[in-house]
């Protein structure tokens, strides 16, 4: 499916726990990003842009949204992917931002 694009971003931020151990535990504020993504049909998702694993904490992010928006709509997404993003899928759209950020790395 092509035609999906980002209509909003923002952040949710608040006070979180970081690391597993004494070693690295810390307090600190996480921005926790989302990005409000619209599909052909004129349903909307919000999708967080951002995963904990184990205490550590990540983001992906694109220095340009405009850019990657319309990058995004030109991409023919499987099936899967669509149904993932709609079902609210973070990793779905974490994985096309890594895509779309590898793809700028390759051209410069």
């Amino acid at each position: 499916m092509k035609g999906i694009k980002v209509i909003d971003i923002g952040s949710n931020p608040e006070e979180t726990q970081f690391g597993t151990c004494e070693l690295c535990f810390s307090f600190g504020v996480a921005d926790n990003p989302y990005m409000v993504l619209e599909f052909p049909d004129g349903t909307q998702a919000t999708l967080d842009t951002y995963h904990l694993q184990w205490g550590d904490y990540f983001e992906a992010s694109v220095d340009n949204v405009v850019d990657f928006s319309a990058w995004l709509s030109e991409q023919e997404l499987s099936e899967e992917r669509v149904k993932a993003l709609k079902n609210n899928c973070k990793y779905t759209l974490i994985c096309l931002i890594e895509e779309y950020n590898y793809r700028l790395e390759r051209s410069r």
